[in-house]
């Protein structure tokens, strides 16, 4: 039996009941993520207990979402939110991804705890300044106003 910290475990809050456990964790990943409205979400492992709970979170934010999983479950992630499913056993989830919204998701949850790598040409980097490493000092004060919109990348090759 495998031990887990007791940093790593959460206490289930009464009122949702071990049930709904699951969407305490799908609530965190969703915020976390900070999608607006119209985003567009791949969900890994979709058809999982966390994952049927973000599909039904993130729809009701107006979050697009699309949810990889297996086929047998495509009907109740569409039924659930999901604008659209890919079965990981038969389709390239990053291929699949592209074609389904014609270029790269806004954001990815992984709730596999491993196809990161698999996924990752349909990500969209967000950066919103590449300066120079001389304005390493400029670059620090960019997200004190808090709205840097992006990554704030430091090009080190000084070209």
């Amino acid at each position: 039996m495998p031990r887990y910290a007791p940093s790593a475990l959460g206490h289930i809050p009464e009122h949702l009941g071990i049930e709904r456990a699951p969407a305490g964790t799908a609530w965190v990943v969703l915020s976390r993520l900070g999608l607006a409205a119209g985003s567009r979400l791949l969900v890994l492992g979709g058809s999982g207990g966390v994952g049927l709970f973000l599909l039904q979170l993130a729809a009701a934010a107006g979050v697009v979402t699309i949810g990889v999983g297996r086929r047998a479950m495509h009907d109740q992630m569409i039924g659930l939110g999901a604008a659209a499913c890919i079965d990981y056993v038969r389709e390239d989830a990053a291929r699949r991804t592209l074609t389904l919204v014609g270029g790269p998701v806004d954001a990815m949850a992984d709730l596999t705890g491993g196809t990161l790598a698999a996924a990752l040409p349909a990500l969209r980097p967000v950066i919103s300044h590449v300066l120079p490493l001389a304005a390493a000092a400029k670059a620090h004060r960019i997200p004190e106003g808090r709205h840097a919109g992006g990554k704030i990348v430091l090009d080190v090759t000084g070209s």
